[in-house]
């Protein structure tokens, strides 16, 4: 029935027969259901060989049994793939500021900068210790997004000290499209 061809699904592995755009919608699915009985395997489908499963196991495990996402993410090897380290920071979002802020600062550090936007937005959503100090120095990033990811937080936060780095970020910016506008020409 159902449960059958659910729970074949959630299988690492999956069915071959079903294509991963049918798995992902089931993990969709799963996490907003919130089942009891699909923390196990939402842990085993995090060393899937595909990383848009992984993510989406991510996703749903978080949203189905924080402690066991928890205890999935925070002593595992960090993930080859930066979609599914992005995806992890977006999901720790979901979790206490407790329990995902030291995991989301040590996800400051990634190597890979377009995991640092995922990462700037779940430490908005958080409120974590020191978060306007964070968000003023990705103000600077070299990396258009990371910038706009901080901005973004600062907006929301409506930090009283951001207004005029923000609008020096801004004028700033203004220059790199001015440049990038040029360069093409």
């Amino acid at each position: 029935g159902e449960g059958r061809a659910g729970s074949m699904m959630l299988a690492p592995g999956g069915d071959p027969t079903q294509d991963a755009a049918l798995r992902l919608e089931a993990l969709t699915a799963v996490g907003a259901l919130r089942p009891a009985d699909a923390a196990d395997p939402l842990l085993d489908l995090l060393s899937e060989a595909s990383p848009t499963i992984r993510a989406g196991a991510l996703r749903a495990l978080a949203r189905v049994d924080a402690d066991a996402f928890l205890a999935g993410v925070g002593g595992s090897v960090p993930a080859r793939e930066w979609t599914v380290r992005a995806e992890q920071a977006t999901a720790l979002a979901g979790v206490s500021p407790a329990h995902g802020g030291p995991l989301l600062t040590t996800m400051l550090k990634d190597g890979d900068q377009r995991v640092i936007p995922s990462v700037l937005n779940a430490v908005v959503t958080l409120r974590t210790p020191g978060l306007e100090t964070v968000l003023l120095e990705h103000l600077k990033a070299e990396d258009a997004v990371i910038r706009a990811a901080a901005a973004n937080g600062l907006g929301a936060l409506k930090a009283a000290g951001a207004l005029k780095p923000l609008a020096e970020a801004y004028e700033a910016w203004q220059r790199d499209a001015l440049y990038t506008a040029t360069a093409a020409a």
